[in-house]
């Protein structure tokens, strides 16, 4: 659900069904609900609100977290922001981030080099408290090769 006030979409609602759960803040639903309605002018700022808290430095990689707590790099996401630059005509931070993720996948501990993993060291949760266990993304296998060049 959007947030017109944040510039953001929410999760959804508490389990009132009602009230706009403001507790849970993930990145996916920003890139999703761009990737899914377009209009980078209104839901691009959903974009922006993901970089500004969102974004995260580790040990030389730069990507995005899950959600605003900034624990990980959540590799997905930012696969995700690639995807969503590149429907915003921002080729250059598109490139960017996909030349970082071209990177991750034979470097990362944990690959096989055939997929990404999911995150960048360590057990990153959801704001759900469900820690990430999965090695390797499901969703973004063999993403360094779905986007074409240039971006």
């Amino acid at each position: 659900m959007w947030d017109d006030a944040e510039d953001h979409f929410l999760t959804g609602t508490t389990e009132d069904g009602a009230t706009p759960n403001k507790a849970i803040l993930p990145a996916d639903v920003n890139t999703w609900g761009l990737l899914a309605l377009g209009d980078p002018a209104k839901y691009g700022r959903g974009i922006k609100w993901v970089e500004d808290n969102c974004l995260v430095d580790d040990s030389g990689f730069h990507g995005f977290d899950f959600n605003n707590d900034r624990d990980g790099i959540w590799w997905e996401a930012t696969a995700h922001m690639v995807l969503a630059y590149a429907l915003m005509g921002d080729s250059a931070k598109a490139s960017f981030y996909l030349r970082v993720l071209q990177r991750v996948q034979p470097e990362a501990p944990g690959t096989n080099g055939r997929g990404l993993v999911a995150w960048q060291w360590g057990e990153p949760h959801d704001q759900f408290g469900v820690v990430l266990h999965a090695p390797l993304a499901h969703c973004c296998h063999r993403l360094v090769h779905l986007c074409p060049a240039p971006i």
